[in-house]
C-alpha cells in the first residue's frame, strides 16, 4: 500500500492558551458533582505531557487519564 503522505510532512499547532481556555469552558458546564477528567496522550502533540498536564489541571481539570507509550 502506498503511504500517502510520504510526501506531505504534517503538523499540528497547539496553543496550551487555548487548551486551558477550553478546559475552564468545559468544567462552567458541568454540575458541580461532575468531576473533569482531562486526557493528555504520549507527548502532548508536541507539547510535552508535563506541559499540557498542568494546563488543564491549573484551569479545572480535577484528574487526568494519562497515555504513554
Amino acid at each position: 500500500m502506498e503511504d500517502i503522505w510520504a510526501d506531505c510532512p504534517c503538523w499540528v499547532d497547539v496553543n496550551l492558551d487555548a487548551v486551558g481556555n477550553n478546559t475552564a469552558e468545559v468544567k462552567k458546564c458541568l454540575e458541580s458533582d461532575v468531576r473533569l477528567m482531562a486526557v493528555v496522550k504520549s507527548d502532548a502533540y508536541g507539547h510535552g505531557m508535563l506541559s499540557a498536564a498542568r494546563t488543564v489541571l491549573a484551569c479545572g481539570a480535577d484528574t487526568l487519564g494519562v497515555t504513554h507509550p
